[in-house]
């Protein structure tokens, strides 16, 4: 609970980037309003169903790391090979990656989650 401001504020910051860029003066009072209280119960209810600091790094380590780390280059990469046919090796490569970490990723969620309950 007492790490949220260091969650909300950056979270919040970065709501305001993707989703109101295109107002003048950014979010309104009430909209500002709005987000802050969804991601302060977002954080309120992790807090209170994630009870150990080793169980919020094992979701982060299955579930937002493989993506930052190893999809979004994926992803990233795709665009530069527009001109080589989709069986192509760096494509199937690349597609066998995210395919394969994709798979150990849910297969880490559940194992965790089957051994938590």
């Amino acid at each position: 609970m007492t790490a949220a401001p260091l969650c909300v504020l950056p979270s919040k910051d970065t709501v305001e980037e993707l989703f109101f860029k295109s107002q003048e003066k950014g979010m309104t009072s009430r909209q500002n309003f709005f987000v802050t209280f969804i991601l302060v119960v977002i954080n309120t209810v992790l807090a209170l169903f994630i009870d150990t600091i080793g169980d919020a790094m094992t979701l982060v380590g299955s579930s937002i790391n493989p993506i930052i780390g190893f999809i979004l280059p994926i992803v990233f990469y795709w665009p530069f090979m527009k001109h080589k046919p989709w069986y192509s090796f760096d494509k199937v490569v690349s597609v066998f990656s995210a395919f394969v970490i994709i798979s150990v990723s849910i297969l880490s969620l559940y194992q965790f989650f089957s051994t938590v309950g």
